[in-house]
């Protein structure tokens, strides 16, 4: 009897936090500054974990997405779960950050678990400084196995439909709110419809965006800026400024080697024969850094990398010697490498 209690309790526990009202503090009411908004179409979990890499879907099999903040670590000790979406929108106006409203928007790769995002979210909340709420969108990412690729960019595809949806309420509620973007390996698929979401709505609305080893075809990478009026022609020789995209490539990149042999095209994250190279894009090339993964390919929140990317929303030219960046130059144009 008592096993079957905790059963049903277990059971209810998972359908509160999957329809957003479980217990706790809301996240319209959670204090502080250190803290990250997010939002997922992953399925509930009663566990630390909090979320799963398997989709949250309805008996209907329609998506359920989910609404909160969360400081560091991320846990069950440190979450707020916003009880609806409007509590959340009204959420994020607390922390803009006079006199224009900003918003991050930060989307993880595959062989993430929810809470492994929430505190790369917080990582890059903290280097970057930015002024404005930062949000991480965190999708079914499996991290049972490596060979689930495969089934994380198929969920990477299916949860996009949840993506854009969150991208027009945030601009429904704040017409005038600059979206920048950060994104990292498969997550960059999200940023790049995202921007041109964001331009089709509101011209003036696409804030800065980084890329952190983007896999996504190099040739749809350059096409869809290009359209965004973010990749034209090439890159100047002396720029003053930051361009408005960042891009981090290496070719010490295992998981994009393996991505571009199953694709059969080089990924805009390599530094290769075809690199990125375009007016309106910083392409900073990691791969003579010694970055913490071992694979070469999640290195979003090594501090040279996020250091240097907080220049770049700062506005500051990959020129500027406080960026330390050496110049280097192919046929297509400029671009820089990141040594130190």
């Amino acid at each position: 009897m008592r096993f079957a209690l905790t059963i049903i309790a277990s059971v209810l526990a998972a359908f509160a936090l999957a329809s957003g009202r479980a217990s706790g503090a809301d996240c319209a009411a959670a204090s502080g500054d250190n803290r990250v908004f997010y939002v997922t179409d992953r399925a509930a979990l009663v566990s630390d974990q909090l979320f799963s890499g398997e989709r949250g879907l309805s008996p209907a099999r329609t998506s359920i997405v989910k609404y909160g903040s969360s400081a560091a670590p991320a846990g069950p000790k440190t979450i707020a779960r916003c009880t609806s979406r409007a509590t959340f929108l009204q959420a994020l106006s607390k922390r803009f950050v006079a006199p224009k409203q900003r918003v991050l928007v930060y989307v993880h790769g595959y062989y993430t678990t929810f809470r492994r995002a929430v505190d790369d979210a917080l990582t890059m909340q903290k280097t970057l400084r930015f002024a404005g709420p930062v949000i991480v969108y965190s999708w079914p990412a499996k991290v049972t196995s490596r060979l689930a690729y495969l089934n994380d960019e198929n969920n990477a595809t299916w949860s996009i439909l949840d993506f854009r949806p969150l991208l027009d309420a945030i601009l429904a509620a704040y017409p005038k709110a600059a979206v920048s973007f950060a994104a990292h390996s498969l997550g960059s698929r999200f940023a790049v419809v995202g921007i041109d979401d964001v331009r089709r709505t509101c011209a003036g609305c696409v804030g800065p965006a980084v890329f952190f080893a983007p896999d996504i075809d190099g040739d749809t990478f350059r096409a869809a800026l290009a359209v965004a009026g973010r990749c034209q022609g090439r890159p100047p020789e002396k720029p003053t400024a930051a361009a408005s995209v960042t891009l981090y490539v290496s070719n010490n990149d295992l998981a994009l080697r393996q991505s571009q042999k199953i694709h059969g095209h080089q990924r805009a994250g390599q530094a290769g024969s075809e690199i990125v190279l375009c007016g309106g894009v910083d392409t900073i090339d990691v791969g003579y850094l010694n970055v913490s993964d071992k694979a070469g390919h999640s290195y979003q929140v090594d501090a040279p990398i996020v250091t240097d990317a907080r220049a770049a929303f700062a506005g500051t030219a990959p020129t500027s010697p406080t960026r330390k960046l050496t110049r280097a130059k192919r046929p297509g144009g400029v671009y820089y490498e990141l040594r130190r």
